[in-house]
């Protein structure tokens, strides 16, 4: 099944939607995978199945399909029946009408013939007459002759032959619809087809530039291979020098290229004949220049056959290297599974046993191990001595933290007594008096330090130097109030260091 390709991605690429036009019109036309194709080889068999009727009728004496009719029942009316129809152009509805009755009178032989003749409607040519068939028909002035197989030539050989018929015309058309874009001067192709689009894989013609970017590009001995076998014969005429069609004979051969694949495409329909006569004198100057033509076309071949073996060369030298190569692996592969037989019957016995005695050792060393590490655990953590302690333990820590909490009660207790007795109240409200008494002679002395500064003001005020008799006077009062205010001062520290000292007793 072939994909749906959209619209914008064939747009997209130019190039490519050519190429799928081509495949999807042509090739697959040629192919027989279209609808019409389909049809016309529906008909082609039911007239193959009438032919192999009509001839094996005639072998028995009668001309006509089914059973053969009696004497005078009249056979040789129903023979010119027959004979009228196909003289006016109706063979496909005789012989598809007649298709039903010949199949249970030829037996194997029909059979045989059928099989035959839907290989031969394969193929679309149609150019020669000889080659529709195990059973030909011609008519000739009115007498039809029919030809029969003969016993020598088998069905595989004849499929052989349509098959290599028709590869041959199709080759020959494609050879002839590419040498018409041989250009006159470069010798490369151009156009709509290409050598990469072209079915036949052809190398590039001798003095041009594609074959010298060829050179620059393959650098391998095989390349080098086909590019010599293709520059030995690829557009070499006589002389050495490259043959080339005008270019009146290439529009030509274009024109008829082009003929040619309508005409096998159509299958010898009418159409085909009203296209050989608009094309006449086209089909007289092709004939008439056939020499120049078979000339190139050749060529052509040739070049393209020339490739082709060297590509075949390289591949059987490619076959012959895997060969040597897996000869070379065969041997080495028997040397290994010698070493390996040796091994196994002669050190994997000896290795096994020193295995298994390692691992006996190892398994009674780890018995061991476990065995010492039970007692450990028994003795250090799981025993009874163990588990003694461990409860031990416990019980002193829980007697440690009750005696602790315990001693933090009786603490507070303790202060709790202490704030709440009477001699603490008595010394708590004597040092609030003692408090209340200190605060009070502390704002007497303020205020006297305020009446001092007063008089030293008044003082400044009458004699700034201080000289005099009445400053002397003032000075000597003022020295003498000083003393007694710092006696003053002296007692009240003590007091107050008294009365500090007294509730810490």
């Amino acid at each position: 099944m072939i994909p749906i390709i959209r619209v914008q991605d064939l747009e997209a690429y130019p190039s490519f939607a050519s190429t799928w036009a081509y495949i999807t019109s042509s090739l697959l036309e040629a192919d027989g995978s279209g609808k019409a194709a389909n049809e016309t080889r529906a008909r082609a068999r039911g007239r193959g199945r009438s032919w192999e009727g009509i001839g094996r009728g005639r072998g028995r004496g009668w001309y006509g399909s089914g059973p053969a009719p009696a004497p005078g029942e009249g056979g040789g009316a129903r023979q010119g029946e027959q004979d009228r129809r196909r003289g006016d152009g109706q063979h496909e509805e005789t012989r598809e009408g007649e298709s039903d009755g010949s199949g249970s009178e030829s037996g194997d032989g029909g059979e045989e013939g059928r099989r035959a003749t839907d290989a031969q409607e394969e193929d679309r040519d149609g150019e020669s007459d000889d080659t529709r068939g195990p059973h030909s028909h011609a008519v000739r002035d009115g007498e039809e002759n029919w030809s029969l197989p003969s016993s020598s030539a088998g069905l595989e050989e004849l499929l052989l032959a349509v098959r290599a018929r028709r590869m041959r015309d199709g080759i020959l058309r494609e050879i002839l619809s590419e040498v018409a874009y041989l250009d006159e001067d470069e010798g490369v192709e151009e156009g709509s087809r290409s050598e990469k689009s072209s079915r036949i894989p052809v190398p590039a013609p001798v003095g041009t530039r594609l074959e010298y970017d060829q050179d620059n590009t393959n650098t391998d001995a095989g390349d080098e291979s086909v590019k010599a076998a293709s520059s030995a014969t690829h557009g070499q005429g006589k002389g050495g020098l490259s043959v080339r069609l005008p270019t009146r004979l290439r529009d030509l051969a274009l024109i008829i290229s082009a003929y040619l694949d309508a005409a096998a495409g159509l299958d010898g329909r009418s159409e085909s004949g009203e296209d050989e006569d608009l094309l006449s004198e086209d089909i007289d100057l092709f004939r008439a220049s056939i020499s120049n033509i078979a000339e190139v076309v050749s060529l052509r071949a040739i070049a393209s056959e020339s490739s082709l073996s060297a590509l075949s060369q390289l591949a059987s030298e490619r076959d012959v290297d895997s060969h040597l190569g897996l000869s070379s692996l065969f041997s080495s592969l028997r040397v290994q599974v010698e070493k390996l037989n040796a091994l196994r019957t002669n050190a994997l016995p000896s290795s096994l046993a020193r295995l298994a005695s390692t691992l006996h050792s190892l398994l009674t060393l780890q018995r061991t191990l476990l065995h010492l590490q039970l007692r450990y655990l028994e003795t250090s953590k799981h025993g009874v001595l163990s588990r003694y302690n461990g409860a031990r333990v416990a019980f002193l820590s829980t007697v440690a933290q009750t005696m602790a909490l315990k001693t933090q009660v009786l603490v507070l207790e303790a202060w709790m007594k202490l704030d709440m007795s009477p001699e603490t109240e008595e010394k708590r409200a004597l040092a609030r008096a003692r408090s209340q008494q200190m605060e009070k002679e502390e704002r007497e002395i303020n205020e006297r330090i305020k009446t001092l500064e007063g008089v030293v003001g008044e003082y400044e005020a009458l004699d700034p130097g201080g000289r005099g008799a009445a400053g002397g006077e003032i000075m000597a009062k003022l020295g003498r109030r000083y003393g007694e205010i710092e006696a003053e001062m002296e007692t009240v520290k003590r007091d107050i260091d008294m009365l500090e000292r007294k509730p810490r007793t």
